[in-house]
């Protein structure tokens, strides 16, 4: 399995027993076993136990092995650091300063919104809800930061959520890493004739044409027109790109349009 972060890069976790010297790493104290994939860039907050690497492209599958060099990294009382137990199992996604359409890429067992934002909190906007509309009801559902109260308690993968930033920052999220193609994506009740917030889930860091991406729709979309937009932090307007060459992306939010007066069943498609 892998990890994403949003465009062309994977990033894994490296945990070592003690706490890291910053000063004594570089990439190059750290090799890859994926072919066409290197390291560019780490990070590592203050002498920390882990490290995060940032990977010169995706992964699309397997557990990559990672080599330590031995003489370059050391802890913080100068001890050569050989080994480390290596996490992939991050996502990561960008959000800009104002409104974002996100959507969690990965399973992270329903668990509550506090939880899954920890790593933007500080930079949430306390004075404004978090929105998911229910078509079935026509309605929406929200979440207050500032008093962690609401008719919305958690963030489902397949699901698109509006959030208001102070500021840029990253979401940061774990979950369990499953081997590909044993476990289905989720499936996510959609009600027709309708707009419908959705999300593109997948734990294999992947991208989806419209069309692979929807495919499970596909006796339900809208037969001509656009009934697929993405929102444009930097207009604050909508993109359609049903059929267009913009791809579906993991913590993307999106509207979708059925055509149907009848419940449609969503789960993610593959990239072929």
């Amino acid at each position: 399995s892998s990890d994403y972060n949003g465009n062309t890069h994977s990033y894994i976790d490296v945990y070592f027993s003690e706490n890291i010297d910053n000063s004594t790493i570089a990439t190059t104290d750290f090799t890859i076993s994926t072919s066409g994939v290197t390291v560019s860039a780490f990070y590592n907050d203050g002498n920390a136990d882990k490290i995060t690497l940032k990977l010169s492209n995706k992964l699309t599958g397997g557990g990559p092995t990672i080599t330590i060099s031995g003489n370059g990294i050391k802890d913080i009382v100068g001890n050569t650091m050989t080994s480390g137990t290596v996490i992939i199992n991050t996502y990561r996604i960008p959000l800009s300063q104002g409104w974002n359409l996100i959507s969690i890429p990965a399973d992270t067992n329903n668990i509550s919104i506090p939880t899954v934002l920890a790593s933007i909190w500080s930079n949430i906007n306390m004075s404004t809800a978090i929105w998911w509309y229910d078509a079935s009801i026509s309605d929406w559902l929200y979440y207050n930061p500032q008093t962690q109260t609401g008719t919305l308690t958690d963030l489902d993968p397949g699901k698109a959520y509006w959030i208001k930033m102070n500021a840029t920052d990253t979401l940061i999220g774990n979950y369990s890493t499953i081997p590909h193609g044993i476990e289905p994506a989720p499936i996510v009740e959609l009600t027709g004739h309708r707009w419908n917030m959705i999300g593109h889930w997948t734990v294999y860091n992947q991208t989806a044409d419209t069309s692979g991406g929807l495919s499970s729709l596909s006796d339900v979309l809208a037969s001509s027109g656009e009934i697929l937009y993405k929102y444009d932090t930097v207009s604050g307007g909508f993109i359609p790109i049903y059929g267009s060459s913009n791809n579906m992306e993991p913590g993307t939010g999106y509207w979708l349009w059925l055509k149907t007066t009848q419940t449609g069943y969503y789960t993610v498609g593959e990239q072929g």
